[in-house]
């Protein structure tokens, strides 16, 4: 039996760099990793660019709003009146709410993004497993073991 190698389909590195079919698996492994991380990276530049735009528009009409009900309130001499502190405090509300709302689609989405990646890595991980396996059966159907 070669050193090395068992019944068991142990194989070393030296072994598998050997194995040119377990290495060009492990090379269409690494690269569709890659195109996976790549194609990722683009979703999340999107997401977060669009993200960004939303909350630029939020964040406009916020102040809009705001400056709206300061100026509708103003003209009617109600400034100091509890009617503008309830509808000032009912708008903050509102925006707060629309921004929570926006955080939280963006957390979900990245953490689907998360959780996508550590699926596929865990499912490469098997591959990856059997191709050794593949390699060391191989070796072992080489050398009779």
């Amino acid at each position: 039996m070669p050193v090395g190698s068992s019944s068991t389909g142990k194989i070393s590195n030296k072994q598998l760099a050997a194995d040119s079919t377990y290495m060009d698996q492990k090379a269409l492994l690494d690269k569709a990793r890659r195109d996976y991380i790549a194609q990722q990276n683009f979703a999340k530049t999107g997401y977060n660019t669009k993200y960004a735009m939303d909350v630029n528009s939020y964040n406009t009409n916020r102040k809009a709003a705001v400056s709206d009900q300061e100026n509708d309130y103003a003209a009617r001499g109600m400034m100091q009146s509890g009617l503008y502190g309830d509808a000032m405090a009912k708008t903050a509300n509102d925006y707060d709410q629309r921004k929570a709302t926006l955080d939280l689609a963006r957390s979900q989405y990245l953490g689907g993004l998360t959780n996508d990646l550590s699926n596929f890595t865990s499912q490469q991980g098997i591959v990856t497993t059997q191709a050794k396996q593949e390699a060391a059966a191989r070796r072992a159907a080489q050398y009779g073991i």
